[in-house]
Protein backbone atom coordinates (compact mmCIF):
# COMPACT_ATOMS: atom_id res chain seq x y z
CA UNK A 1 0.00 0.00 0.00
CA UNK A 2 0.84 3.40 -0.68
CA UNK A 3 0.39 6.14 1.70
CA UNK A 4 -1.65 8.16 -0.31
CA UNK A 5 -4.08 4.69 -0.21
CA UNK A 6 -3.52 4.55 3.83
CA UNK A 7 -4.80 7.98 3.77
CA UNK A 8 -8.14 7.50 1.53
CA UNK A 9 -8.95 4.43 4.25
CA UNK A 10 -8.31 6.64 7.29
CA UNK A 11 -10.72 8.72 5.74
CA UNK A 12 -13.37 6.35 4.70
CA UNK A 13 -13.48 5.22 8.36
CA UNK A 14 -13.41 8.66 9.89
CA UNK A 15 -16.35 9.68 7.82
CA UNK A 16 -18.17 6.10 9.23
CA UNK A 17 -17.43 7.38 12.58
CA UNK A 18 -18.84 10.68 12.15
CA UNK A 19 -22.02 9.34 9.93
CA UNK A 20 -22.50 7.57 13.47
CA UNK A 21 -22.02 10.80 14.93
CA UNK A 22 -24.97 12.48 13.00
CA UNK A 23 -22.10 14.46 11.94
CA UNK A 24 -23.31 14.55 7.78
CA UNK A 25 -21.25 17.30 6.48
CA UNK A 26 -18.19 16.33 7.76
CA UNK A 27 -18.07 12.82 6.59
CA UNK A 28 -19.48 14.02 3.08
CA UNK A 29 -16.70 16.24 3.13
CA UNK A 30 -13.83 13.71 4.06
CA UNK A 31 -15.71 11.37 1.52
CA UNK A 32 -15.36 14.13 -1.39
CA UNK A 33 -11.99 14.15 -1.05
CA UNK A 34 -11.93 10.68 -1.28
CA UNK A 35 -13.85 10.70 -4.51
CA UNK A 36 -12.07 13.42 -6.12
CA UNK A 37 -8.90 11.27 -5.36
CA UNK A 38 -10.23 8.13 -6.46
CA UNK A 39 -13.47 8.21 -8.63
CA UNK A 40 -13.80 4.49 -9.30
CA UNK A 41 -13.78 4.05 -5.39
CA UNK A 42 -17.15 2.40 -4.84
CA UNK A 43 -17.29 1.87 -1.28
CA UNK A 44 -16.83 5.95 -0.66
CA UNK A 45 -19.91 6.02 -3.09
CA UNK A 46 -22.36 4.01 -1.31
CA UNK A 47 -21.18 5.42 2.20
CA UNK A 48 -21.63 9.02 0.86
CA UNK A 49 -24.91 8.16 -0.78
CA UNK A 50 -25.81 7.26 3.05
CA UNK A 51 -24.81 10.17 4.47
CA UNK A 52 -26.79 12.27 1.95
CA UNK A 53 -29.88 10.01 2.72
CA UNK A 54 -29.51 10.51 6.45
CA UNK A 55 -29.33 14.73 5.61
CA UNK A 56 -32.68 13.67 3.55
CA UNK A 57 -30.78 14.81 0.10
CA UNK A 58 -32.67 11.80 -1.77
CA UNK A 59 -31.74 12.80 -5.31
CA UNK A 60 -28.15 12.89 -4.18
CA UNK A 61 -28.42 10.14 -2.73
CA UNK A 62 -29.36 8.27 -5.75
CA UNK A 63 -26.79 9.51 -7.96
CA UNK A 64 -23.86 8.08 -5.53
CA UNK A 65 -25.83 5.16 -5.84
CA UNK A 66 -26.14 5.06 -9.69
CA UNK A 67 -22.79 6.03 -10.07
CA UNK A 68 -21.37 3.26 -7.68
Amino acid sequence: LKAYDILRDCYIYSSIAYLQLNQHEQAISLLNEVIISDPERVQSLIIRSRAYEMQGRDEKALADLLAA
